[in-house]
Formats: structure tokens, C-alpha cells, sequence
């Protein structure tokens, strides 16, 4: 398991959560094929399968069930270890207040004025915001 990465950990976890690697591929907005790379280089460092194949459905062996474990704890610290960085970046919390400038001449509910990466990384905080959300610019 020495050279094992986060991201297969999380492939593997989203494979056994949805017991499925295309269901996986596409909440991870991967590919199937990229999916499967992912679990076999996982399973070449760890030496053994991590899932059985019974017809269509596959099932977690004794040994992907004991990694399974190990990877929760793993991308919950990584989680935590990044919830860290951002608080010493000083982005964990505060106010942002959004608004459209006193020259605007347009209707704010009717304008995106902000976009969805405002909150990225920040852990604890409010947001107020004069108008509407936007997925993208």
C-alpha cells in the first residue's frame, strides 16, 4: 500500500458506496475505464482483489472491507488536515456581503452577481447576497 494514492482511495470508496464503478464514474465525473484503472492499480499495491464480480453486481471481498475502513479514516483526515490549511489561510470564517454597487441601474433579483465559487474552502461563515446566485459566469 506504500504507493497508493487519495484519489484511488476515493474511487474505491465511491465503488463500494454505490457498488457500482459506472455510478462511481459518474458522481466522480470520470470515465468507467479510469474507474477500473483507479481500482486495479489499487488492488496491484495492495496485493489483493478488493471486489468480486457475481454476474453483474460486485461485492466487496474480506479485504476490501478492511481497507474500506482504512479509507474512511484516511479521507477524513486529509478532509480535516485541509480544513486546517484553510483556517491558517485565514478563509474559515468571517462575513461576505455581496451587493451591487449604488450606480448599478439594473434589478438586482434579475442579475447574477455572484458565482459559486464565493464560498470555496471556507468552513464556517455567513453570506448575504443582494441578488441572484449564478453556477457560472
Amino acid at each position: 500500500m506504500k504507493h497508493a494514492t487519495l484519489r484511488q482511495l476515493k474511487v474505491f470508496e465511491a465503488v463500494a458506496r454505490l457498488s457500482s464503478y459506472s455510478r462511481a464514474a459518474e458522481e466522480l465525473h470520470l470515465t468507467q475505464p479510469a474507474v477500473s484503472t483507479q481500482i486495479r492499480k489499487l488492488e496491484g499495491h495492495a496485493g489483493l482483489p478488493l471486489f468480486e464480480q457475481l454476474g453483474r453486481k460486485i461485492f466487496l471481498t474480506a479485504a476490501g472491507t478492511g481497507l474500506l475502513h482504512h479509507s474512511h479514516l484516511i479521507i477524513r483526515q486529509f478532509e480535516e488536515a485541509e480544513a486546517a490549511m484553510t483556517h491558517f489561510k485565514g478563509l474559515s470564517g468571517g462575513r461576505v456581503v455581496v451587493r451591487p454597487s449604488l450606480d448599478f441601474r439594473g434589478v438586482a433579483t434579475q442579475n447574477i452577481i455572484v458565482g459559486n465559487t464565493v464560498m470555496y474552502g471556507a468552513t464556517s461563515g455567513e453570506a448575504f447576497f443582494a441578488g441572484v446566485a449564478g453556477e457560472r459566469f
